[in-house]
């Protein structure tokens, strides 16, 4: 199991606080009032190590939130019931999915563009289970920016599948077989 936490542990992305500690030629001060744009790219680019980072439950309530508020604009188009049922599940669970059994991770896929080229396209829960050495899939929620770009779910499931070989971790999806999730289930399921 703990080879599983120190492969995925390659950054812990902090949407909220990553641009303002970035860089410490800045002072924190210089980098509000002075900001130009390219410190601002530099500042929320995702760090290098691959598609799949571990993030923290801080991160998967506030990546749900800020999907939710997007999704709550007037000039936005209108989703799909799944997209906010699938954040307020996000936000829901992590608060109460705290230990140290359960991990979130984001999928940043390469060669995304437009306005969530810097957020992750997905969002999932697991919970690590020593006693069968497993790491089973409990909630995944898409990105709602990336309505209109090719489904990349594959991808993610071979970046987790590689990362529990890696770690001699079996990869399971069992909990997804409910109401909400179950296309995340069937999608893992049909297409490999």
């Amino acid at each position: 199991m703990l080879a599983l936490l120190t492969a995925s542990a390659t950054y812990v992305v902090n949407p909220s606080m990553y641009p303002v500690y970035r860089s410490s030629s800045h002072t924190r001060s210089n980098m509000i009032y002075n900001m130009d744009d390219t410190t601002l790219i530099d500042s929320i680019i995702p760090p290098s190590g691959g598609e799949l980072k571990l993030l923290t439950n801080l991160n998967g309530n506030s990546w749900a939130q800020n999907w939710l508020l997007h999704m709550g604009k007037n000039d936005t188009e209108v989703y799909d019931d799944h997209y906010c049922m699938e954040c307020l599940s996000m936000k829901e669970s992590s608060n109460l999915y705290t230990s140290e059994e359960y991990l979130y991770f984001g999928f940043f896929p390469e060669g995304c563009k437009g306005t969530a080229a810097y957020e992750p396209k997905y969002l999932a829960l697991f919970v690590v289970q020593p006693k069968k050495r497993a790491l089973n899939a409990k909630l995944i929620v898409e990105n709602p920016k990336y309505i209109h770009e090719e489904t990349r779910l594959i991808e993610f499931e071979n970046s987790l599948r590689q990362l529990c070989d890696e770690s001699y971790v079996f990869f399971k999806y069992d909990e997804l077989k409910r109401p909400g999730q179950i296309r995340y289930y069937y999608e893992w399921t049909f297409t490999n």
